[in-house]
This record gives structure tokens, sequence and C-alpha cells, in this order.
């Protein structure tokens, strides 16, 4: 994402601003200036490249900061796990997901 530089112009002047976040996998919260943008819910899927329009978000008198949460892919063994490539029915996890207890 380029910088945003501080400036004079109104904002229906401005350019328009959409970063591309690529390769989420598997879930995230994203947040500019305090304002959520996506939530995980909405925001899910193995290796996404998503975009969003950021215009009506952006301060042009001061710094911006883009927060992004990424939360890894659900067991899938479990309730409302998630289907993603960590998971592979001819390989599955050993049930004490390499803990080494007995």
């Amino acid at each position: 994402m380029r910088t945003v530089p501080p400036t004079s112009r109104r904002r229906t002047e401005a350019r328009q601003e959409i970063p591309k976040l690529e390769g989420l996998s598997y879930r995230a919260n994203v947040w500019l200036n305090g304002t959520q943008l996506s939530s995980s819910t909405a925001t899910a899927g193995q290796f996404r490249a998503l975009e969003f329009d950021i215009t009506p978000y952006i301060s042009y008198s001061s710094t911006n900061a883009l927060a992004v949460q990424v939360y890894r892919a659900v067991d899938p063994r479990n309730p409302g796990g998630d289907l993603a490539v960590t998971f592979v029915d001819w390989n599955p996890n050993p049930p004490n997901w390499n803990m080494r207890i007995a």
C-alpha cells in the first residue's frame, strides 16, 4: 500500500484508494483508523486476494493506520471447522496435534 500524503485537496477531489491484500489465510478482521472495514465472518477463505475502498476513511491531515488481524483455519474435525488446504483426509492430524502427549 502506498502512503497517502497529507493534502489540502477537498475529499471530493481525492483520488480513490483501494489497497489489495493478497494471500490472507484463513480469516481476518481489517481496520483503518479504528473503523472496521471487514470482519472475520465476511473475510474468510484460503489465500484470498481482497480489495477495500478506503477512500472515505483516509485522513489527509494525519498519519493513517491499517490493521489486519488474521486467524488460522479451525480444525475441520471440530463443529464449525474450516475445510482449508491444511486439511487432507488421507493424512489427518494426530489426535494430540503433535504435542507428544501419550
